[in-house]
């Protein structure tokens, strides 16, 4: 029997009906899969960046044990059972000495956030770099040009030879037993000669030209040297101020540790001055006129300078001990290329510097036929005319500016300590 109209309106909305309740039961279905999926995303970021944050934690926590093995520590500052909070996650270090393998360290670095947590063991050697054993050192790079020489002798044997001292072309009497060395650029020119070796880095090749010669080894190193810093002894003076000290002509004059007021120091032509040790004499800047002399007396123990601007020597002044020992006086030019072009050191004819010097934020350009008796490490060394580096071995062997260097040989991903 057909249906009448009324009957298929209602059918029709029945069905209408259904389908609707059916689509929202399967957008309700797709909804509670969204849900699920976003919960379970957020969850897994979640876990990721609680993976991170122990990662990062280790890390961290191995890094801060490194440096307490690199200044000389035992490295154990977070031990298990006292971890340190970094950010979100805690951390701790087991820090253990290899057997039979002196200053070789192993650290077993436990870390967690969460649920989240990660093991890493590493490997590392701590070895002692000795300063100031390079005649130029430059970080950036070193120069030799013209009649340039970097030779040695032992200041601790014997004085240096000075048979030959503003000869030209001639061979040194000086040992053979000085380098040269730089992180970057190293090329020597014209008739330049180290009596030594030339170190420089695995990814530098050095360039020699000319009659320049290396009456050494080229020797490649992981890390040739580095910039000492001052040990800051008991200080006198002030870089940023300060009355300054004139020593007129033809004068002299004597200041102790605590005399100085600071500023800027000027030993006037033929005029002396004299700095008692130990101690740190802190100034502006230093300028040494013709035949001017600063002698340290370093009979109560060495003497540091440190100098914010220019040290300039000229023709024919003079830095020294009494005795005439480049371990008695540490030079620090911390000064940068001045606007008259000057650079941290300075030197005219016939000058003569005996000290280990130290300019780390400017480059040092000697090219007079003067003398540095000692070490010169800068930020580039360049070396030209007739100047003579005359590298003093007896700097080599002083503990209180060499500098702790640790060397990583290993790591790997393991298990938690203690879990």
């Amino acid at each position: 029997m057909p249906f009448s109209s009324k009957q298929q309106t209602v059918r029709r909305r029945g069905s209408v009906l259904l389908a609707m309740v059916l689509a929202v039961m399967a957008l309700a279905a797709l909804s509670l899969s969204i849900v699920q999926v976003t919960l379970a995303s957020d969850g897994e970021r979640r876990a990721a960046g609680q993976r991170l944050n122990a990662k990062l934690a280790a890390q961290a926590a191995l890094a801060i044990v490194s440096e307490d093995l690199a200044r000389l520590g035992d490295g154990k500052l977070i031990p298990m059972g006292a971890p340190w909070s970094l950010g979100e996650a805690y951390a701790f270090v087991e820090v253990s000495e290899l057997e039979f393998q002196p200053e070789h360290f192993r650290l077993h670095a436990g870390a967690w956030d969460g649920r989240a947590q990660i093991g890493i063991e590493s490997i590392v050697k701590r070895e002692m770099a000795q300063a100031f054993e390079h005649g130029a050192f430059g970080m950036a790079g070193v120069s030799m040009t013209g009649d340039a020489v970097v030779d040695s002798y032992d200041s601790s044997a014997s004085a240096y030879p000075d048979a030959t001292l503003g000869s030209s072309g001639s061979i040194p009497v000086g040992g053979s037993q000085a380098s040269i060395a730089s992180l970057g650029s190293l090329e020597l020119d014209g008739s330049a000669q180290v009596y030594g070796d030339l170190i420089y880095a695995p990814e530098i090749s050095p360039l020699i030209f000319d009659q320049a010669q290396v009456h050494g080894s080229l020797v490649q190193a992981a890390g040739p040297g580095f910039l000492p810093e001052s040990n800051m002894l008991e200080a006198s003076g002030d870089a940023n101020g300060g009355e300054g000290w004139l020593v007129p002509p033809a004068e002299s004059n004597e200041l102790h540790v605590g005399e100085l007021p600071g500023g800027d120091v000027v030993v006037g032509a033929g005029a002396k001055l004299t700095l008692f040790g130990p101690g740190t004499y802190v100034m502006e800047s230093l300028e040494l006129e013709p035949g001017a002399e600063l002698i340290v007396d370093a009979s109560g123990g060495p003497v540091e300078i440190l100098v914010a601007g220019t040290v300039a020597l000229d023709e024919g002044a003079k830095l020294a001990s009494v005795q005439e020992l480049p371990t008695d006086v540490f030079l620090f030019c911390l000064g940068q290329t001045a606007e008259d072009g000057a650079g941290p050191l300075e030197m005219g004819d016939q000058s003569e510097v005996h000290a280990a010097v130290v300019a780390p934020n400017g480059p040092v350009f000697l090219q007079s036929n003067a003398q540095l008796f000692g070490s010169l490490s800068a930020d580039r060394v360049d070396l030209a005319g007739q100047f003579r580096v005359h590298h003093d071995l007896a700097l080599g062997g002083l503990p209180h500016y060499a500098q702790t260097q640790l060397e990583q040989l290993g790591w790997r991903v393991r298990e938690v300590p203690g879990s």
